[in-house]
């Protein structure tokens, strides 16, 4: 019997029978969590202690313990003879409530705070919320649209914000309005905080509406002032608990002025919203551990400043300053406190000679985050995020030659041009010309990169026969073309001058001119 238990326990507390059961799921019910309690660490712990989420070994993890040591201590009570009967029955039963108050305890998670467990569907990196958003995308688009045609514009002067930091984030956020006349305020608040009261100065009851990502609120009475209790109940990827502190300026974790979208249908993640108007910030966080953020520290947990938006990072993070640039990172992670600005600082002025994205020349001026490449990894979008005051890199060690090609792909995303040429354009953009094309390729070859990729805009499934027969036919053509195509675009740049047609090239992008090919457009250029 002990060899059997103690092959099943090994089983069961090994990392193959947990990564085989990890995609297995009834209902909500994810199997592997039942293999969380014959395991000490966290699925998938590190062999060190990971510079953002915290050690492995966590408060849930101790209940674990706990509740295994509860467990055999009841065997024992109960294989054990006693003189007074009812000395053992009183201790059994008090043993049992406390194991299974742990068992519920772990089971329920209450304590649980690695967010990262492998590649479960609860897992933030894998769990972003497409179907939620698809499911009520009408709704939202509705909403946008009452704003538009219904509501007057108004701003945020002052934010007044109380954050605690424990399983879960809780918070009350104070708003002072600039044009405390309206009957209808409507605020932009993700949906995974549950509001609890909204209240005026007086601390009057404010009726309002949760609508998805955002509050729709009519004051009885007008007031300058409102105050926001809510709470977070069940995000995955920003989130607060008792070792971390993941909140980017640019998710919505308290009410923002005005409509938001919050979710990106072109990318199918998280929208990355940069465009906020500067308000007054105080912030007060209680948490465990040390938390940094864009705002002047003026006391160990209080933050205060004027910003477009704010940025909260906490766990195990370190503030240094080298070479004058301000660095916040995680030195457990294996993250060096280094960016190459002056790299940076040159692409930038590059990329601003072309186009008007007005990407920073001074990065001295401006706070680094450094933060867990998790972000990047589930949200490409994010590997580089920019603010007046400060820059948020997702990355172990971030470079500007990725980091800037994955920002400028970003804000190119929105104009309706096909994204190869987008990609080919931002990679001469930050890289020059090949100098070696000296020959112009034959127009017969890349001639079939625009009848091909009408193709791949159509669903395969709508396909006729004979489109079907030149789609898997031409596959291998097309893709030489493509190489043929960067050559036309060199060869173009070597002739005409690099800026001149790159200009060319951005303005054909800005424009969406749909009327003309963009191989035609580069091919006669002159």
């Amino acid at each position: 019997m002990a060899y059997v238990l103690i092959t099943v326990f090994t089983l069961f507390g090994s990392g193959y029978l947990s990564n085989f059961t990890q995609n297995l799921s009834i209902a909500n019910f994810e199997v592997a969590s039942i293999l969380d309690l014959f395991q000490i660490t966290a699925p998938d712990a590190r062999f060190a202690a990971d510079g953002v989420y915290g050690i492995p070994l966590e408060l849930s993890r101790i209940v674990n313990i706990l509740f295994w040591l509860t467990l055999l201590l009841q065997v024992s009570i109960l294989r054990t003879k006693f003189s007074n009967k009812n000395i053992k029955r009183v201790t059994a039963s008090v043993i049992g409530i406390v194991c299974l108050s742990l068992f519920v305890s772990f089971s329920l998670k209450a304590h649980h705070s690695v967010k990262y467990t492998g590649d479960r569907q609860s897992s933030y990196m894998n769990n972003p919320e497409t179907a939620y958003y698809q499911e009520n995308r009408a709704d939202i688009n509705a909403i946008e649209a009452d704003f538009t045609s219904n509501y007057n514009e108004f701003q945020v002067e002052e934010y007044s914000i109380n954050i605690q930091a424990a399983a879960n984030l809780k918070a009350d956020a104070t708003v002072k309005l600039d044009n405390p006349e309206l009957n209808k305020y409507l605020f932009t608040l993700h949906h995974s905080y549950q509001i609890n009261a909204i209240t005026d100065k007086a601390g009057r009851t404010i009726p309002f509406t949760r609508a998805y990502d955002y509050i729709i609120i009519e004051p009885r009475n007008h007031t300058d002032e409102i105050n926001f209790k809510y709470k977070c109940i069940s995000h995955n990827k920003y989130f607060v608990n008792h070792q971390n502190m993941t909140l980017p300026a640019y998710h919505i974790y308290y009410p923002r002025a005005g409509f938001y979208h919050v979710w990106d249908y072109d990318l199918d993640n998280y929208k990355v919203n940069t465009e906020f108007q500067e308000s007054d910030y105080l912030i007060k966080v209680q948490a465990n551990y040390q938390v940094e953020s864009n705002l002047e520290k003026i006391a160990s947990d209080t933050f205060q400043g004027k910003a477009e938006s704010v940025s909260l990072f906490g766990g195990f993070l370190e503030r240094v300053e080298r070479d004058g640039q301000s660095y916040i990172y995680g030195p457990m992670s294996g993250q060096r406190p280094y960016f190459d600005t002056r790299k940076a600082r040159e692409l930038s002025e590059k990329v601003n000679e072309i186009t008007d994205f007005n990407l920073p020349m001074d990065y001295k001026d401006k706070d680094i985050f450094m933060t867990h490449i998790m972000l990047k990894q589930s949200n490409g979008a994010e590997e580089m995020t920019l603010f007046p005051d400060h820059i948020i890199l997702s990355d172990i060690q971030p470079n500007p030659d990725a980091i800037l090609y994955n920002h400028l792909i970003r804000e190119l995303k929105s104009f309706q041009i096909s994204d190869d040429l987008k990609g080919v354009f931002v990679k001469k953009l930050l890289y020059g010309a090949n100098r070696e094309v000296r020959k112009k390729p034959s127009y017969e070859t890349l001639a079939i990169i625009d009848k091909y990729e009408k193709l791949l805009a159509k669903n395969y499934y709508d396909f006729s026969e004979e489109e079907r027969n030149f789609y898997d036919e031409a596959e291998d053509q097309y893709w030489m073309a493509r190489d043929e195509f960067t050559d036309l675009l060199d060869y173009q740049m070597n002739v005409l001058g690099e800026e001149y047609v790159l200009k060319k090239i951005y303005e054909y992008i800005k424009n969406e001119d749909s009327s003309t090919s963009y191989i035609d457009l580069i091919f006669y250029m002159e």
